[in-house]
Parts: structure tokens; C-alpha cells; sequence
């Protein structure tokens, strides 16, 4: 019986080839991606706000399934909220339970 030549599983090469991770995208580029996508999203929303009028106040979800209706891509409700979020940190509206109100 053949046996197949015995690995030094302590050398570095070994643990080097065997635990190597996949190449991964540049952190800066995943980041400038997603906060170049979480902005537009933000003025997509600020402009459907906006097209309803002098309305003061807008149902959190009647607002979530409109933006989610006029977006070409998907918008998760996380993704919703960090535009809500990145919209009251301009001082533009703000979020009270399930009702979104203009400022």
C-alpha cells in the first residue's frame, strides 16, 4: 500500500495555503460605494417628501412602500432608514414611532 508523503502541517506555508483568505474588495471602495448609494437614496426621499406638498406629517410606512415603488433598485428598510436618518441629521424631518414630520 501507497501512502502519500506526510505535510508539515506547523510550517507556515502549509497554515498559509490552507487558511488563506479569497481577495477582497478595498474597504475604501465598499465604503465610498455604499455611502455614495445611502446619499442618492437620501435625496430620492427627500424629493418624494417633497412632490407630496406642504403635508407636516407622513406615515412611516405609506412613505417606506412609496420610495420602494419609484426605486428602480431594492430598498431594504434598513436602507430606508438610514436615509430617514441621514435626513434628520440635515434637520429636514424627523422621526417620532411610526410618523415622519417635516421640520
Amino acid at each position: 500500500m501507497r501512502t502519500s508523503p506526510a505535510v508539515d502541517m506547523q510550517s507556515p506555508n502549509a497554515q498559509d495555503v490552507l487558511f488563506s483568505s479569497p481577495p477582497q474588495f478595498r474597504e475604501s471602495e465598499i465604503t465610498a460605494t455604499a455611502h455614495k448609494r445611502k446619499e442618492e437614496l437620501a435625496q430620492a426621499l427627500k424629493k418624494l417628501i417633497q412632490s407630496k406638498g406642504k403635508t407636516p406629517a407622513l406615515k412611516y410606512q405609506q412613505l417606506f412602500d412609496d420610495l420602494r415603488a419609484q426605486s428602480d433598485a431594492a430598498v431594504t428598510k434598513e436602507m430606508f432608514e438610514e436615509a430617514l436618518h441621514a435626513l434628520a441629521d440635515d434637520d429636514f424631518l424627523t422621526v417620532t414611532g411610526k410618523t415622519v414630520r417635516l421640520l
